[in-house]
């Protein structure tokens, strides 16, 4: 995974935490907006990444 997109998911993450941990502190707008410009940054970036990843250079999942 490109360096650029695992930090922007970790922001991702991180929102998940700021609601764990800060649930009453949260300007729910605020949250919801910044959520949205995130996710509108990250998800098209990481569609990209997964539909361009080449079956051959990835590992085949271990089995049960």
């Amino acid at each position: 995974m490109p360096r650029d997109l695992a930090e922007d998911i970790t922001k991702l993450a991180g929102l998940g935490n700021i609601l764990v941990h800060r649930y009453l502190e949260i300007d729910l707008e605020k949250l919801h907006k910044t959520a949205q410009e995130i996710a509108k940054e990250v998800v098209p970036k990481f569609l990209h990444w997964i539909k361009n990843i080449d079956p051959q250079e990835t590992p085949p999942l271990p089995s049960k």
